[in-house]
């Protein structure tokens, strides 16, 4: 599976605190891994938005939206719930 970081994904890393870009990045990881591994676990927290955009839920507040394309994953934007859900909101 190809990975592409999109520019607005970038942008909203860089404005997290390290603790929070550390728990992204795990997250980001273990979403990786279960791909590679062809099974994803319930607990991952996954919610499919749209027929390729996805949201992984790092923790209560903070989420990761990524477009999956066939082979291909697109790191899109991460930040917590609500800026998340008026992005999303925004793009309907």
């Amino acid at each position: 599976m190809r990975h592409l970081e999109l520019p607005s994904f970038v942008k909203s890393l860089q404005k997290l605190s390290p603790e929070d870009k550390n728990k992204a990045k795990k997250a980001i990881r273990q979403l990786t891994d279960a791909f590679q591994a062809q099974t994803i676990p319930p607990g991952l927290g996954l919610k499919k938005i749209s027929p390729s955009l996805w949201e992984l839920r790092v923790d209560l507040r903070l989420r990761v939206i990524f477009v999956l394309e066939e082979d291909l994953v697109k790191w899109s934007f991460v930040g917590n719930h609500d800026d998340v859900q008026r992005l999303i909101r925004s793009n309907r």
